[in-house]
């Protein structure tokens, strides 16, 4: 419904959409959701009529995201014909005054920041929920990750990473699973591409 009700011809950027889950005291599962389009075009409020299409879910499978992991996206390799549709008024969307804005330069940022760190190490130790990174230390490491750091709390804040001080320099991340197997994913395959020399990978 969320993407049925904004009006992309009157925004511009990225829109953002997504569910994190956490466990609250009693250990029960809790699905918080995120809605953010670009924040030059929040106070617009640009949102419009839209359509939302009940489709037979014989063909469709659920796509994966990274190794084991898989998405909450699902998807038929054949056409399919709808069963029903429904209209629907931004008024419906019971989260329409909970959207949320976002700097797509920041956003960008953060990837670019995310790669230079994948880029810089050197050894993986760990395995699912927790690893620990070796990097190569260079005169801009220091505050990159600074820089780093300040985004992902913003953009991931179901993970964390924190630095061990000390040489060489480490740091350590803790997320979700699935989040944490597509790090996994891309460390391997800068690994695998520019093997480092004595580093570890356990």
């Amino acid at each position: 419904m969320s993407f049925a009700i904004v009006d992309r011809s009157r925004i511009t950027g990225s829109i953002r959409n997504c569910v994190q889950y956490y466990h609250n005291r009693a250990g029960e599962p809790l699905a918080l959701y995120n809605f953010s389009i670009n924040r030059q075009h929040l106070a617009e409020q640009p949102w419009r009529s839209g359509t939302l299409y009940f489709l037979p879910g014989d063909s469709f499978v659920r796509m994966a995201l990274a190794g084991q992991a898989l998405s909450n996206e699902w998807a038929s390799s054949v056409a399919v014909k709808p069963l029903a549709r429904l209209r629907v008024e931004p008024k419906d969307f019971p989260f329409l005054h909970q959207i949320g804005g976002h700097d797509d330069d920041a956003l960008l940022r953060f990837y670019q920041l995310e790669k230079t760190i994948v880029e810089a190490v050197t050894g993986v130790q760990g395995e699912g929920k927790h690893l620990l990174l070796t990097l190569r230390p260079t005169p801009e490491l220091s505050e990159r990750l600074a820089e780093f750091l300040e985004l992902q709390r913003e953009f991931v804040p179901a993970a964390g990473v924190s630095v061990i001080d000390g040489e060489p320099v480490r740091i350590t991340v803790r997320g979700p699973a699935a989040y944490m197997q597509v790090l996994r994913d891309s460390l391997d395959r800068h690994l695998a591409a520019a093997p480092p020399t004595g580093a570890t990978n356990d």
